[in-house]
């Protein structure tokens, strides 16, 4: 099949890939912190957040989209750079500002999709306007629903943590965690193949900017 083709690119793949770079992320958040504490380092906590799940769901997303993309390879760095400012901006401004963690961890995380998937429509997108747009919406509407339900089950966790054995609690986190990556994958991975299927339904050639 000729790379470029948009039936390459299959919607449980999406959401696979999604779900694990979505797991890897929380990893490199943990190596990330653990480097961070055992070099004395006690300041950016959030700023590694953002590295760590944009460089994760970033870096599996780009190997689907490598086929695509000119320059794919952008895609892994703007979610970087997107995650990484959206909580440096919350790590500096929580000394001048008081709230809570979550809300800090909710509007970073905002901020981080913003500035992203903005990057990834206007840099790597061009060829499938108008509607690649749309990334922006469904991209952050993603990021906040996996968020939403990864804290929601974290909650009901709380709440019930003292009528159910330790174990069930580990097992009930890790897939609380989990299932956000899939809501995730499930969300974007609707506007990524409608963009390909709307390109090649209009007649736009199969290779991006031939």
């Amino acid at each position: 099949m000729v790379p470029g083709s948009p039936d390459i690119l299959k919607y449980n793949n999406w959401i696979l890939f999604s779900w694990g770079g979505w797991s890897i992320g929380i990893l490199l958040v943990l190596l990330l912190g653990g480097l961070q504490e055992s070099l004395g380092i006690h300041t950016g906590g959030n700023f590694i957040i953002g590295v760590g799940m944009g460089a994760g769901v970033g870096l599996f997303q780009w190997f689907l989209l490598r086929r695509f993309l000119h320059h794919g390879y952008e895609w892994f760095l703007f979610s970087i750079i997107g995650f990484g400012l959206g909580f440096l901006l919350f790590d500096i401004s929580r000394n001048f500002i008081t709230s809570t963690t979550t809300l800090n961890i909710f509007l970073s995380t905002a901020t981080g999709a913003v500035l992203s998937s903005w990057m990834q429509y206007h840099y790597l997108l061009n060829d499938y306007k108008p509607k690649a747009k749309n990334w922006i919406y469904y991209s952050v509407i993603a990021w906040m629903l996996a968020l939403l339900l990864t804290e929601a089950l974290f909650k009901l966790l709380q709440v019930f943590r003292n009528e159910i054995p330790r174990y069930t609690s580990v097992i009930f986190a890790f897939l609380s965690i989990l299932l956000g990556g899939l809501l995730l994958g499930l969300i974007t991975g609707k506007c990524i193949l409608s963009l390909f299927q709307n390109r090649k339904e209009e007649g736009y050639p199969q290779e991006p900017g031939t």
